[in-house]
């Protein structure tokens, strides 16, 4: 027995709205893994903070890579070992730490808004307010040796 081939056109009117719904559910499935958001590390040498809570960053991702310009709004989060703190706390925070190249600053990029979500650093508290206080001591954000 011989199967015979049918093109959509030749199909039953249900087979053909079954078939359309089945790629509806398909397409749509794909649309809900979509990407939102992308993050950056970056390393803080490279890094240009926002200098005020509403105005943006920028940041290269290496030395020769082209630069990224993005916005800051008062509801992107500013934490400093993945706790969050106050704007001005943060930039207090940025301007102390000695070893910029490898410091690593990571950036979350809302990409439907274009805005960042938020902006962590690790930073060695305790180097920290050494520097604040003027004792010497490791400068690297490392536990000193």
């Amino acid at each position: 027995m011989k199967q015979q081939r049918l093109t959509l056109l030749e199909l039953p009117s249900a087979m053909k709205l079954s078939l359309i719904a089945l790629l509806g559910l398909s397409m749509s499935a794909a649309a809900q893994d979509a990407i939102v958001s992308q993050a950056y590390e970056i390393p803080l040498a490279e890094f240009r903070g926002p200098v005020t809570p509403n105005g943006a960053t920028t940041f290269r991702e290496c030395t020769d890579c082209e630069a990224h310009y993005l916005r800051v709004t008062a509801d992107t989060r500013y934490q400093l070992n993945g706790r969050a703190v106050r704007f001005d706390t943060f930039r207090e925070a940025l301007k102390r730490i000695r070893d910029r190249e490898n410091t690593v600053v990571v950036l979350l990029h809302y990409l439907e808004t274009d805005t960042v979500v938020s902006i962590d650093v690790p930073v060695d508290t305790e180097q920290l307010e050494r520097d604040q206080t003027g004792e010497r001591g490791n400068t690297g954000l490392g536990p000193s040796s």
